[in-house]
């Protein structure tokens, strides 16, 4: 396998995704050995992933960063230095609580439909695609938030991930959408 300090031949795999040939070790290459837990918050890795949702700093400021985005509220003039710095001033804000407070420092205006406040809200399994079948189903945030898990399996895609939203629904996701 790919080493710390091994050189690689990559090529193009599929559409984008680069695919490693060959890695040739040079005799002072170390062993990868993942992280256990995350480098932000300190809590312990599942799969390689940081469970504390709710307080990890890398967790809120990707869900903010992602909520302004072009795939979301699309605000402009506003990079991952002020994501960060907000991170940095208000760590215990929610991240409906440091998106709020990003938009009105910068008097932003969010003139978005309804599947980009959606896909704002950083819920678990809803990419752009499943926040488009959401907003179609439900037509507003006060619909959506009232939805059981059987009522958004009825929405294509959804099926298996219902519980996963119709829980994140109830928690900090849906305080995103409320704001």
């Amino acid at each position: 396998g790919v080493k710390i300090g091994s050189s690689v031949l990559v090529v193009r795999g599929g559409d984008v995704i680069p695919e490693i040939v060959k890695a040739v070790d040079t005799p002072d290459c170390v062993p990868f050995v993942p992280s256990t837990h995350c480098p932000s918050c300190g809590s312990e890795l599942v799969d390689y992933r940081c469970v504390n949702l709710a307080s990890c700093p890398a967790q809120k400021g990707g869900r903010v960063w992602s909520a302004l985005s072009k795939h979301g509220l699309d605000v402009k003039g506003v990079g991952w230095g002020t994501v960060r710095m907000y991170l940095l001033n208000h760590p215990e804000a929610s991240t409906a609580g440091l998106l709020g407070m990003i938009l009105k420092d910068k008097k932003a205006v969010v003139k978005a439909p309804l599947s980009k406040v959606i896909f704002a809200a950083s819920i678990p399994r809803v990419g752009t695609t499943t926040a488009s079948a959401l907003a179609t189903k439900f037509g507003s945030i006060p619909a959506l938030l009232q939805a059981s898990a059987d009522e958004l399996r009825t929405v294509d895609g959804i099926d298996t991930s219902a519980d996963v939203i119709a829980g994140s629904l109830q928690g900090e996701h849906g305080d995103v959408l409320r704001w």
